[in-house]
């Protein structure tokens, strides 16, 4: 290679080319030499890796030989540390579904199991506001405020949900609207001497708010007791059905006079009916005479509101143009039959006002003998409703107020209503607008024999625009909003004062008893196979099987209240 390098001797190759062999031999020992320099760089590496690696093992292994039970303890730590979160995940949840088991066992045994039915024992009546109300007092005594949110919206649901299984049956609705009255009554009357704190977010922490709810939930049962009452029970009270009777009866020949008396009779005794009615529906052991432990106070509210409506749908129709007008609104102006009136619809004179006032005053007794209404009773005199200082709760009720009006402004001589001053002063409830259509309906009569003057509608035409604030413009009349005014917890002191309504009745643990084994409540062993055939132990179900624990937690909380 020296020697053809040194005579650079080309190469022909195969294909015809020329190939310098000593350029070629060059390159190759140029490659074996880069490759054997590589190899041993290679090499060099290897042993120095190798020896650091072997140096670092040394290393591990000298300090393992001097702590040799150091990674097995951080080992033994992490997985305690593990094992305890795990713990406590564990308890948190177990104690989450404890806590739901009790408030869903109260709920059973407060609310779904029982029996919705009035009765004269306060005690019985009452025993779901007991034992909710023993159930909420100790959450609060527990300290702990997401037990007491929870109690809070529990107790509230489980209302409304035996509430909407009532559908129309006002009895059972006036049932719970009594212990929810009841159950806000006590709790209002025992947290004022509980020091609670109210930090959390939610607001169902604060007391306030439960008490809240239930009277919202409480104004939402009371309006449905309302329209129930109304729809089912005064309603068919104002059709064509309920004047049949009166048709066969013979007409007086005498259509002046004082009024029609036939039709007023007729009138007092069907409505004296219907508020009769209305009274059993509403609590049907106070309407047969006897005491019942349901709150009095709730029935004399709704027929309130009652006679409210009724005062206004008789206040339209009397001063219809005639008595074939038609209704105009399902509320306001519901009677077709103008039969049930106590005076004829599209008329009035002095006897009509006279015949008004008198069934007025037959109806108004009957109501308070019913209900305790008393139409004359003072605002400082009246202290079962209300807490609050709002139009509703500041004057007292009076029964049939337009009616009663209206009947005033029949009896006054129409020249009184000429002068503005006297007019405001004799007839403060009517604007001039409704008194022009009563006297447009005046007809003279024995004992007011002069027509009504031209001068009297020329003056009160004047006044047209002019009203007072108190008085009624509009026709026809629009009936009130439902309004509850909520019985404050002063006024049923009664009741709640001495702490009555949170002792656990004698009765409460055999109650509990028959929950946990009800089955053997129905099922007689053998009533009546032979004595030989075989039929299951049913007595023995409830002793044998797995323990109830709900019924053990509910126990925990009425020992607690003791």
């Amino acid at each position: 290679m020296e020697k053809a390098e040194e005579n650079s001797i080309p190469v022909m190759t195969s294909d015809g080319t020329r190939s310098d062999i000593l350029g070629e031999k060059k390159e190759t020992k140029n490659v074996f030499s880069n490759r054997k320099v590589f190899s041993n760089n290679r090499n060099g590496l290897l042993k120095k890796t190798q020896v650091k690696e072997k140096s670092k093992e040394n290393d591990v292994s000298e300090e393992i030989q001097k702590s040799p039970t150091s990674s097995m303890c951080n080992e033994s730590k992490e997985n305690a540390k593990s094992f305890s979160n795990s713990n406590v995940e564990l308890d948190s949840k177990i104690e989450m579904l404890e806590e739901e088991l009790r408030e869903a066992a109260v709920l059973e045994a407060s609310l779904y199991s029982v029996v919705a039915e009035h009765g004269s024992s306060t005690n019985k009546v009452h025993a779901p506001a007991r034992r909710l109300s023993r159930f909420y007092l100790h959450a609060c005594r527990a300290n702990t405020q997401d037990k007491r949110a929870s109690a809070a919206r529990a107790a509230i649901s489980g209302l409304v949900v035996v509430s909407k299984a009532c559908g129309n049956d006002v009895p059972r609705l006036t049932f719970w609207l009594s212990n929810s009255v009841v159950l806000r009554a006590t709790v209002s009357h025992t947290i004022g001497e509980m020091h609670l704190c109210s930090d959390s977010l939610d607001d169902w922490v604060d007391p306030q708010t439960f008490l809240l709810a239930l009277q919202k939930f409480e104004a939402w049962i009371f309006s449905r007791i309302i329209e129930s009452v109304w729809w089912q029970t005064l309603t068919p009270y104002m059709q064509s059905a309920a004047a049949k009777s009166s048709s066969s009866r013979k007409t007086s020949s005498r259509r002046c006079g004082l009024g029609d008396q036939e039709q007023g009779n007729f009138s007092v005794e069907l409505w004296k009916k219907a508020f009769k009615d209305a009274c059993e529906r509403l609590c049907p052991i106070r309407a047969c005479g006897h005491e019942c432990g349901c709150l009095a106070v709730l029935a004399k509210l709704v027929m309130e509101q009652l006679v409210g409506r009724l005062d206004v749908a008789m206040f339209n129709a009397i001063l219809r143009e005639s008595a074939d007008e038609m209704p105009t609104d399902p509320i306001s102006d519901p009677l077709s039959d103008s039969k049930v009136l106590p005076i004829p619809a599209g008329r009035s004179s002095f006897g009509a006002g006279v015949q008004l006032k008198n069934s007025i005053g037959d109806w108004s007794r009957w109501l308070s003998d019913l209900f305790d209404i008393d139409d004359t009773e003072s605002p400082e005199d009246s202290n079962e409703v209300g807490d609050c200082k709002n139009v509703e709760c500041e004057g007292s009720f009076k029964a049939f107020s337009l009616l009663n009006a209206l009947s005033d402004l029949m009896m006054l001589p129409s020249e009184m209503l000429a002068d503005r001053s006297t007019r405001k002063e004799v007839c403060p409830k009517f604007s001039a607008p409704l008194i022009i259509r009563a006297l447009n309906n005046f007809v003279a009569d024995e004992f007011n024999p002069n027509p009504v003057s031209q001068a009297v509608f020329e003056a009160l035409e004047e006044d047209l625009s002019e009203a007072g604030e108190e008085a009624i413009s509009n026709f026809p009349c629009m009936a009130t909003p439902i309004a509850y005014s909520p019985p404050s917890a002063t006024s049923l002191t009664d009741i709640i004062g001495s702490q009555a309504v949170l002792r656990k009745s004698y009765t409460s643990d055999d109650e509990l008893d028959e929950l946990d084994s009800s089955i053997t409540s129905i099922m007689v062993e053998n009533p009546y196979g032979s004595p030989t055939s075989k039929e299951p132990n049913w007595m023995k179900m409830g002793k044998v099987g797995r323990k109830v624990v709900r019924y053990q937690l509910i126990r925990e909380i009425w020992k607690d209240g003791e």
